[in-house]
């Protein structure tokens, strides 16, 4: 996206807090205090978005019975392996899966690994996981995926 609009257009380092569309333009209103005024608005704020909330009004995540694990790790704790830019193991469901994705020139990997939960978690995009949960539940998976999941400490 930074690529597609001229420099200078996005100002990273913002948090936005509200905006509000007269039809013509949209007043964003930033945390710092600052105002911007722009013909549109791209919502990519993630998952507590501000901007789908003006949108679409307020929404609570809803759990689906998923858990997502992620990690960062480096490449050389994973041992051999056929390990490419991006790679994806599928379980006996779609619920099931892990995904890898090369990082910093090759010196990391992320790591995302998602399974079933019957419980309700809570919401959250940063709350910690239990590792040897994570590598108990992939101990049938390829060899190559349990090194992943076993280079996971965190």
């Amino acid at each position: 996206m930074r690529e597609a609009v001229p420099s200078g257009t996005i100002d990273f380092g913002k948090k936005l807090i509200s905006m509000r569309d007269d039809g013509g333009a949209v007043e964003l209103t930033f945390e710092d205090g600052s105002n911007f005024v722009a013909d549109g608005v791209v919502g990519a704020d993630g998952i507590h978005s501000v901007v789908r909330e003006e949108v679409f009004g307020p929404a609570k995540p809803a759990y689906t019975g998923m858990t997502a694990y992620r990690s960062i790790i480096p490449t050389e704790t994973m041992g051999d392996g056929d390990y490419g830019n991006f790679v994806k193991w599928w379980g006996p469901t779609p619920q099931i899966q892990i995904v890898t994705v090369l990082l910093g020139q090759g010196q990391e990997h992320y790591v995302f690994a998602t399974m079933p939960r019957t419980e309700d978690a809570s919401e959250s995009w940063s709350s910690g996981g239990e590792v040897e949960e994570l590598k108990s539940f992939f101990s049938n998976f390829h060899a190559d995926a349990r090194k992943i999941v076993g280079a996971c400490d965190t």
